[in-house]
């Protein structure tokens, strides 16, 4: 997930990407990587400090959002 984030980020051709507005297009691969991981990670509890910029962005993110409440769904009635 993390991947794909930064690859819709990347990929657009938007005027304003989550990459310029966090300022880590030019930043080290591996700055680039976990920023990206901290963005899915914070997408499943919900607290994001790194936020869509554009819409092929916001949708991408209400995907994973709708993705992580099934699992989380799933997972709860498998429990009982």
């Amino acid at each position: 997930i993390a991947c794909c984030w930064f690859a819709v980020g990347d990929l657009s051709d938007a005027e304003r990407t989550w990459l310029e507005v966090y300022d880590i297009v030019d930043a080290s691969l591996a700055n680039q990587y976990f920023l990206s991981y901290h963005w899915a990670l914070a997408n499943f509890s919900g607290v994001m400090e790194v936020n869509p910029q554009n819409l092929a962005e916001r949708i991408f993110a209400v995907t994973i959002s709708f993705l992580a409440f099934g699992i989380a769904a799933w997972v709860v009635s498998s429990i009982t």
